[in-house]
């Protein structure tokens, strides 16, 4: 059985000490240390930050006023959402996005307007078991994964179908036949995706003999599902599996991932620490990159009040409360909270990661820290309260989802302000 990778800081080390700062920022507001690590005749590059390349003043901002909402109650069918997919484009500042009830894709501009509809539920040309999975391939074609019936359709931007073709057969020859279709989140431009499977990811693992089934492993669909690639198996943290098993634990280090499109990559982090490990399809470990992202600890009134939210729900469901709580009180708690809950790749080619907040403490804000195309930890950016989930991010402006009282979504697009803009 093969092993899991690792890094050899030995022999074959060359260190490079270097200043760097980001655009707009003067060579002396901060430093950046990288390690070039040989190892195979492989260059990995280890991107340390311990504090924000932005200087006071320099970071960007979303300002609470929004830029446009798109959606309605009542109204024009294509801004009628009854449920938003979680895949979202930026193409050219145009928003791409998915109804997971209608399984329509929508193309509006970012004043609102609603410029294409194409798709729709069936099992014919063009159309969908479950909500499309979306990439883009240059300079004008939209891909569609459905992967309930395993294969993609294509169209143009304005809505034109192009043509059906199904995923190929390297992912049952390689034993991997279990996935679930919500386990592919996006496409890249050839319309290669990633799947997880196996250990905290929670997919069943095939009988595939070179894995270690202890770990989950990200593996990589290529050239249209001819070809599959092992990128890497992840370490699980500090907590094992039985034990997140055994009871549900809010404050279990997961990994989290992103498939960035350009260049096409995957960044995960985790768990439990500040760390971006970025991945490139075929396989190879690219870069590392470390920041100082603060954590936060886990005190006893942050537990007790994941406790009583737990007890309070198996008390409504008539579930056996003293069970869920031994299960609870069982489990053993780190000392600060995952550093990154979320990845989400940039149009720029640089990644935004959350910071974690307790879902039960009103007002928390949503802290997002920005990287840089080369892995640098540009700073933090703070969302207003009222945003919603963030879905993408784009040169000019971000992406949500924002659910009224009456669960009705819609989408809002914020700007993003640099200090040199004006």
């Amino acid at each position: 059985m093969q092993g899991r990778p690792k890094i050899a800081l030995a022999a074959l080390v060359l260190h490079a000490l270097t200043v760097a700062a980001c655009d707009g920022a003067g060579p002396d507001d901060a430093a950046l240390a990288s390690a070039f690590v040989m190892r195979d005749s492989a260059t990995i590059r280890i991107v340390e930050s311990a504090a924000p390349l932005w200087a006071d003043g320099e970071g960007w901002t979303i300002p609470s006023e929004l830029a446009v909402q798109i959606g309605a109650l009542e109204g024009e069918a294509p801004y009628q959402f009854t449920r938003i997919g979680w895949s979202a484009l930026f193409v050219d500042e145009r928003v791409v996005v998915s109804d997971a009830a209608d399984l329509e894709i929508r193309v509006f501009d970012t004043s609102g307007r609603h410029l294409a509809t194409m798709g729709r539920r069936g099992g014919g040309p063009g159309e969908f078991n479950v909500t499309p999975v979306l990439g883009f391939t240059p300079p004008d074609t939209l891909l569609a994964f459905d992967g309930r019936r395993r294969h993609y359709a294509r169209f143009t931007l304005n809505g034109r179908f192009i043509d059906d073709r199904s995923l190929g057969g390297e992912l049952e020859a390689r034993g991997l036949t279990r996935w679930a279709p919500a386990s592919v989140r996006s496409l890249v431009a050839d319309g290669s995706f990633v799947l997880s499977e196996g250990g905290a990811i929670g997919l069943p693992r095939p009988p595939v003999a070179e894995v270690d089934s202890s770990l989950p492993t990200l593996w990589a669909v290529r050239d249209w599902g001819e070809r599959v690639v092992r990128i890497a198996e992840l370490q699980t943290g500090e907590l094992g599996h039985q034990e997140m098993e055994r009871a549900s634990n809010p404050f279990f280090p997961i990994h989290a991932q992103a498939l960035g499109a350009d260049p096409p990559a995957i960044h995960v982090a985790g768990p439990g620490i500040a760390e971006l490990r970025t991945y490139a399809l075929d396989g190879g470990l690219q870069r590392i990159a470390r920041a100082g992202i603060p954590r936060v600890p886990l005190t006893s009134e942050l537990i007790d009040l994941e406790r009583q939210a737990l007890l309070t729900v198996a008390e409504e469901g008539g579930r056996d409360v003293a069970s869920r709580r031994a299960s609870f009180d069982a489990l053993t708690f780190p000392d600060s909270a995952p550093a990154i809950v979320r990845v989400y790749p940039a149009a720029s080619g640089g990644v935004w990661t959350r910071r974690w907040s307790h879902p039960r403490q009103a007002n928390a804000p949503a802290v997002y820290d920005v990287f840089d195309a080369e892995g640098r930890w540009l700073g933090p950016v703070e969302l207003p309260a009222d945003a919603g989930e963030l879905q993408a991010i784009g040169t000019e402006h971000l992406l949500t989802v924002w659910t009224d009282e009456l669960d009705v979504p819609y989408l809002r697009l914020y700007r993003i302000e640099r200090p040199d803009d004006g």
